[in-house]
């Protein structure tokens, strides 16, 4: 999942960059609310992006917190940090 939404992320990061570049030399000319709607759609992704992963860093500490360490593992697995070789791994050593 994480690896999955950082490449989007960077995905729609350079797709932004390059609207932003033939915006600003000329080549691409948006009318009325365009670059609005399209910047807007970009900063709601973002947003979303970011706002997922502070919420997922959040319920790691608590699990941290807690001491819980199998369950700091199954999230980390469901997350997409570990591979399923890691996991087992790491989950015999527990």
């Amino acid at each position: 999942m994480g690896e999955m939404r950082r490449a989007i992320a960077i995905i729609l990061t350079i797709a932004f960059i390059s609207t932003l570049f033939l915006d600003l030399t000329g080549f691409m000319e948006a009318t009325g609310y365009t670059n609005y709607f399209v910047y807007g759609i970009y900063g709601a992704i973002i947003s979303f992006y970011f706002g997922l992963r502070t919420v997922e860093k959040k319920k790691i500490e608590s699990l941290i917190k807690k001491g819980d360490a199998i369950e700091i593992l199954k999230t980390r697995y469901a997350l997409g940090e570990l591979s399923e070789t890691e996991f087992e791994s790491m989950k015999k050593q527990l």
